[in-house]
């Protein structure tokens, strides 16, 4: 299975040659016990599309419950958003609130038995590189995070495979640390070289000769590169050898001078064949491209025709010009013809840059402009991607998770030029998406830097309410990790600022935040304080939504502490209010708690009919998880009503959900439930069969703090004591006191203690020896005085 994360489809109509080999010795390195294989060679080599075509050979052979990810930076941003990724498909929720050192642990556990491969692109960038053109995007202490988790997956079911145009020095610390296979890329050879030119010369109809002694000293300059082969020889078609060549000494020339490169470099061999290539624009469209230098990793036309449009005219506005239109288009398809960038998803106008290109803009093209109109562009640029982030504000979480792929690098590059630029107020809107995003993707350590880095913004701009506001973040992102006591004091400061400030609506907000803390943290009554604080504030507007849930909080409260009759009040006053705002889903929790209360009343026909109103929502909304607990809670009405034949009709629905996913809690309970059906039916065979399945299933990932067990050897011991078979029965209840003398729960302690004295009595002189030693060695001193 390949998670499609920011991945191209290959587009490379010469195919991969000369790498049959590579092919073979990466597969002997991908069979070894080593987690990481680094393949390192110079941009352009070939390292990528190498990858792509091994792993699409891999794909056919791997078990289906193999999984393949691609990563590609700068788009990625944080090593956390890597972990999240990874994490998500082992429906591990609790994984993503967990502190991010915590993360290492449990990802490398479930790395070494669940086989994955994850390939990450563009890897330099993580670090930056030695020349300085590429600034490191990864903190260190995330870095150190990523090398611990290599070293300690080694030897486990899977592998990273990093893509690295620079040997990181990320690398560079402990030999005797055997956990990665270093994999260089070489230049193709003589004869593959001669392949993949006649396969260029086929594909664009140029009729030269591999062997000519011009073709022979442009295959020299090109040195076995597969990426400078298709950029040179597919020039042919309108220039001869002689011209080429003499033109690609010339922009080499013209680039050393302009980058303060070195002759014998790669790069500068790289920066005069884009050099060669743009000098084909023509002039009008030529000088929008230092816009490219701004942007890393993806290139929306949309933007980039914006921020060309207040460059040019110095106005505010969006709409950018026919004439700027047409510009952006004629550059955009010179790229994309000549393989600079390339579409995400076809039929979209978004594109990953390659990389090459963004350093030749930033090195290049936009040191032939003067300081002042480098300048312009900047302030240009980040104008337009505030505006965006502004607008992005309002947008729901999914619709930043979009955005976020095509976007995040850019966002960053601007937020640099804002910084650089002393731009405050773009720069304190573009942390505040990118701290945003951080915190919908779950990269809790990035966006609570972020976060901080703002409230010091807003702080200095002496804007309380901002500052306020960011705290408030801050106080999510800890309550997301369940870090309550943090998020309290954040809270506590966010609510000083905000009753000095005279803010009542977001003073409210923060109190309501407090009381579901308290709530979340088992202090009702501190809870109940907080949340009538804040409803105090809310009754002031007709209808408020906030008043509703708040009201359904409370409403919890009161069921919690088996208040009913309150809590039906509380519900009644929230769903009336919810109804107003059609909100159909929070209108279906509520009558779904509305129906468990008569549940517990035995009101069942009441409790029938709210259950019927939750359903018809749910499954209107598609929303089966949440329909699992009600067709449970049906079934137990009406098995406790007898009504066995409508109770086995619900537990099909529940087992029809739950069968295929990845539920064994569920499983289990419903196993327990039918089996207790059959034995309240006298069906005891089929009971034991079913109660032996619950257990067979729970077992495997049982929490020795969960009641769950403790039941269900209660039950089993109730089976076996209508069966007559009264050890069996002791036995089973012991278990379940073992269980429950876990969780302190003396009540119930003493009822199984009762129970076994009445399973003692029965049973035969033989039996009751060998259930006396059993309970001493697992309980401690027998309770029968006899």
């Amino acid at each position: 299975m390949i998670q499609n994360i920011m991945i191209l489809e290959e587009d490379n109509p010469f195919g991969l040659v000369g790498r049959e080999e590579e092919l073979e010795d990466l597969q002997d390195f991908y069979d070894s016990d080593q987690s990481v294989i680094l393949v390192h060679g110079p941009t352009g080599i070939g390292k990528t599309s190498l990858i792509r075509q091994f792993m699409k050979r891999n794909i056919e052979i791997e078990p289906d419950n193999h999984q393949t990810f691609w990563f590609s930076f700068p788009n990625v941003r944080t090593i956390e958003f890597i972990f999240n990724c990874l994490a998500a498909h082992t429906s591990k929720q609790e994984f993503f609130s967990l502190p991010l050192a915590e993360k290492v642990d449990l990802l490398a556990y479930v790395l070494s038995i669940r086989p994955c491969t994850i390939i990450i692109d563009n890897f330099e960038q993580s670090c930056g590189d030695a020349s300085g053109s590429i600034s490191p995007i990864i903190p260190d202490e995330e870095m150190e995070l990523l090398k611990s988790l290599f070293i300690k997956m080694n030897g486990g079911e899977s592998k990273f495979i990093l893509i690295s145009s620079e040997h990181p020095a990320f690398f560079d610390f402990d030999d005797d640390l055997d956990f990665y296979e270093y994999f260089i890329i070489d230049p193709l050879d003589s004869i593959a070289s001669q392949t993949l030119a006649e396969r260029i010369f086929q594909f664009y109809d140029i009729h030269s000769d591999v062997g000519h002694k011009d073709i022979e000293r442009l295959l020299k300059i090109i040195d076995g590169h597969p990426l400078s082969m298709q950029i040179l020889l597919s020039r042919l078609q309108y220039q001869s050898p002689e011209m080429l060549i003499a033109k690609y000494h010339a922009h080499r020339h013209t680039v050393m001078q302009i980058g303060n490169l070195r002759s014998g470099d790669y790069d500068t061999h790289l920066m005069a064949l884009i050099h060669l290539v743009v000098s084909d624009l023509p002039v009008h469209v030529n000088y929008i491209l230092p816009a490219l230098a701004f942007y890393e990793g993806s290139l929306e036309t949309g933007l980039l025709q914006a921020v060309i449009n207040i460059y040019q005219t110095s106005s505010l506005g969006f709409s950018a010009s026919s004439a700027v239109n047409s510009m952006v288009q004629e550059l955009i398809n010179f790229l994309e013809h000549n393989r600079f960038i390339a579409k995400y998803i076809p039929g979209t106008e978004n594109y990953q840059i390659m990389p090459l290109l963004t350093e030749y803009s930033r090195r290049i093209a936009l040191r032939c402009e003067p300081q002042n109109i480098k300048n312009d562009w900047a302030g240009a640029f980040v104008h337009v991607v505030a505006r965006l982030a502004s607008n992005l504000k309002g947008m729901d979480n999914f619709g930043k998770q979009l955005w976020y792929h095509f976007n995040n690098a850019t966002f960053h590059r601007a937020y640099e030029e804002a910084c650089k630029h002393q731009m405050h107020d773009h720069s304190g809107v573009l942390l505040q998406i990118i701290a945003a995003f951080a915190r919908v993707n779950r990269n809790y350590a990035k966006a609570e830097r972020c976060f901080t880095e703002l409230v010091g913004i807003h702080h200095a701009l002496e804007d309380p309410q901002m500052k306020g506001i960011t705290l408030f973040q801050l106080a999510h992102i800890a309550e997301d990790q369940r870090q309550f006591k943090k998020a309290q004091i954040w809270l506590q400061k966010a609510l000083s600022i905000f009753e000095d400030s005279n803010r009542d609506y977001e003073a409210a907000s923060v109190r309501h935040q407090l009381g579901r803390i308290a709530h979340q943290k088992g202090d009702l009554e501190l809870a109940r304080l907080w949340l009538k604080q804040a409803l105090n504030t809310f009754n002031k507007i007709e209808a408020s939504y906030e008043a509703a849930d708040i009201s359904l909080q409370l409403g919890r409260i009161n069921h919690e502490q088996n208040n009913l009759k309150q809590a039906e009040k509380w519900y009644q006053r929230a769903i009336d209010i919810f109804e107003i705002y059609e909100d159909e889903y929070r209108s279906a929790t509520i009558y779904q708690q509305l129906g468990n209360i008569a549940n517990d009343k035995r009101d069942f026909d009441i409790s029938e009919q709210w259950f019927n109103k939750a359903i018809k929502i749910y499954e209107k909304l598609g929303m089966d998880r949440n329909l699992i607990s009600i067709y449970q809670k049906t079934a137990q009405a009406a098995q406790s009503q007898r009504n066995f034949k409508a109770a086995e009709k619900w537990y099909a629905k529940v087992f029809g959900l739950i069968k295929d996913e990845n539920k064994s809690d569920h499983l289990a309970l419903l196993y327990k439930s039918i089996g207790k059906m059959a034995q309240e039916q006298g069906e005891y065979s089929r009971a034991e069969k079913l109660y032996q399945i619950s257990h067979s299933i729970y077992e495997q990932q049982a929490d020795t703090e969960d009641s769950f067990l403790a039941d269900l050897f209660f039950e089993m011991s109730i089976l076996d004591g209508l069966k007559g078979e009264f050890e069996n029965s002791g036995r089973n209840i012991i278990k379940s006191i073992m269980s429950l003398n876990l969780l302190k729960s003396n009540d119930e302690i003493e009822c199984r203690i009762n129970n076994f004295k009445l399973s003692y009595w029965q049973a035969p002189v033989e039996e009751k020896i060998r259930l006396r030693k059993y309970w001493e060695e697992n309980v401690g001193e027998f309770p029968i005085k006899e």
